[in-house]
């Protein structure tokens, strides 16, 4: 019997992150399977730089130091985590309620450090979000609005309160007793800690972005709501030093404009989101600093013996 060629193998992700966790752990594998490996012989040739260097840093920083990466060819503001968690709260406050934004803040690793939850939280976040098949926000609980955050939020405490009390009611009592609201109730919702903290962030996210949103401000209010979702939403995890200057870079500007006395949502946008906040663009040298992360570019040298190529799907994928 012929053994099968694996030379070649094609996987199938979700999105993004999960090629790069893929990847990560396709690597560990090897190494642990083949005692000879390096992490030099590893490579990982990217599309679309300026779209997976900031889920590579974000992968790479659960490793430690334990994966080490040599990155090139990342733009500079696009990878700064600091930059993008804080502009998702503009999004927000611009076009409302985005599942897929709302993802993409749940896993920046500066707003994981600054509301200390886990990956895993994160997936039973992502799961209630899909469950309760949400996709809009409204402060008030509207009956007539079954897909707004606060109403799903709702549900997720009546069937918190219903597993932990002495109740019994088929599916149509609940309905009436809680006032035509639904509870809602898996394994994950009986975890108050993991409950309370998703309630809670959320919330938060949509109150402070409601905020942003409304009418235009002087420059000191401006600050107080800017500089208090920094404070919240966006810390600086150990890896992640020089993303201290963007932030420094934040606060300068809210400075400068403190003494202004109107300023619409759009000016405040493009003062705080121009293009002069930038990173360092290398980390770690190439060939000889961990694995090998680039674009995927013609004439390329590329003398590794595992070689791993994510963004292939239609559309995405260069020819």
């Amino acid at each position: 019997r012929i053994n099968q060629d694996t030379s070649i193998q094609v996987i199938g992700c979700e999105d993004i992150y999960s090629e790069i966790e893929s990847i990560f752990s396709s690597i560990t594998a090897n190494l642990n399977y083949d005692s000879t490996l390096k992490l030099t012989d590893f490579a990982i040739l990217v599309p679309d730089m300026d779209i997976y260097a900031p889920v590579i840093y974000a992968v790479s920083s659960r490793y430690k130091n334990l994966l080490p990466c040599s990155i090139i060819d990342a733009s500079s503001t696009r990878q700064s985590h600091s930059f993008s968690a804080l502009k998702s709260f503009f999004y927000f406050a611009e076009n409302g309620f985005n599942k897929n934004e709302l993802y993409q803040l749940f896993k920046n690793p500066c707003f994981l450090s600054a509301i200390k939850v886990s990956i895993d939280e994160i997936e039973i976040w992502r799961s209630w979000l899909d469950e309760l098949n949400i996709y809009t926000y409204d402060e008030n609980i509207s009956f007539k609005n079954t897909h707004n955050l606060s109403f799903g939020n709702m549900r997720l405490l009546l069937g918190r309160i219903i597993c932990n009390s002495d109740l019994i009611f088929n599916t149509d009592e609940q309905y009436n007793y809680f006032g035509n609201i639904l509870p809602f109730s898996d394994i994950n919702s009986q975890n108050e800690s993991t409950l309370n903290k998703f309630i809670h962030v959320t919330e938060l996210i949509f109150s402070f972005s409601t905020l942003l949103s409304q009418s235009s401000k002087s420059g000191k209010k401006w600050n107080a709501i800017i500089t208090k979702i920094i404070q919240t939403f966006i810390d600086i995890p150990s890896g992640f030093e020089n993303e201290q200057m963007v932030i420094s870079s934040f606060r300068d500007k809210l400075k400068k404009i403190e003494h202004m006395a109107d300023l619409s949502f759009e000016l405040m946008y493009s003062i705080l989101f121009s293009k002069d906040i930038s990173l360092p663009l290398r980390s770690g040298s190439y060939l000889i600093s961990g694995i090998n992360v680039s674009a995927l570019i013609p004439k390329r040298q590329i003398p590794f013996k595992i070689i791993y190529i994510p963004g292939m799907q239609e559309g995405s994928f260069p020819g």
